[in-house]
């Protein structure tokens, strides 16, 4: 049905062979191809195997990294599954709100879901490395899926939905470009005063920049839409050094 080759779905430092191998069936069974793993535990054993069964290929060929650096390498948008709440996790979109996105972007962009290990899930430095975060449906009686059961559900929703989305698509600006302009970003609010040397005015800069991060993350900004904003900065900044 879909066509997933720009999808990754990565596994940030999964602990079980077993799940592992579940994750790749899983993959293979929805159309997907591209298995990620970052700091695995060991997984070519035959726990991982008898998991796989014949998706053992898949499992074989994923691609493995030492950090979420790597990971994210000539990755455009990145989505982060999460089953926490909190400050960090804000705004926290429901799984059919983001899984569209995630589509469309996938069309013409490289696009990450991240999953987290099975004790505690993605951690906030990797949370603040996504787009977006979503969270999957579940009963609030017990809420936690197992890691391979999350995956399905992530990677099934997007198979069906891959019959019916429409065939337009965006082409987001590199992560680079992005991660520059959010460097320009933040520079500019440090010489508006964000970031004042104390413990509330630093919080207020990375609560402002976290927002800006999830607002422009939601949009998957395109080049001509980062050059817009950091052509604002770079006005703003030269009237802050002529004193205005």
């Amino acid at each position: 049905m879909g066509d997933f080759r720009y999808v990754d779905i990565v596994l940030v430092e999964p602990q079980g062979a077993h799940n592992m191998g579940s994750c790749a069936r899983v993959l293979k069974n929805t159309g997907f191809e591209n298995l990620v793993l970052v700091n695995p535990a060991e997984f070519r054993n035959d726990d991982a195997y008898s998991m796989a069964c014949k998706a053992k290929d898949l499992l074989l060929k994923a691609r493995v990294c030492k950090d979420i650096d790597e990971a994210l390498r000539d990755v455009r948008f990145v989505a982060g599954t999460t089953r926490r709440r909190g400050k960090l996790r804000e705004p926290l979109l429901t799984m059919d709100e983001a899984l569209p996105v995630i589509y469309d972007r996938s069309r013409k962009n490289r696009v990450a879901i991240l999953f987290g290990r099975e004790d505690r899930g993605l951690e906030n430095p990797v949370l603040a490395r996504c787009d977006i975060l979503f969270e999957i449906p579940s009963d609030d009686a017990y809420p936690s899926l197992n890691l391979s059961h999350a995956v399905m559900v992530v990677c099934h929703n997007l198979f069906m939905m891959s019959g019916k989305r429409p065939e337009h698509a965006i082409v987001a600006c590199s992560r680079e470009d992005v991660e520059r302009m959010y460097e320009h970003l933040e520079r500019v609010l440090r010489m508006l005063g964000y970031g004042d040397p104390d413990r509330k005015g630093e919080f207020l800069l990375e609560s402002v920049m976290r927002n800006f991060r999830k607002l422009f993350g939601r949009t998957s900004l395109m080049k001509k839409e980062v050059n817009m904003i950091r052509g604002i900065l770079t006005r703003i900044e030269k009237r802050c050094q002529e004193g205005d």
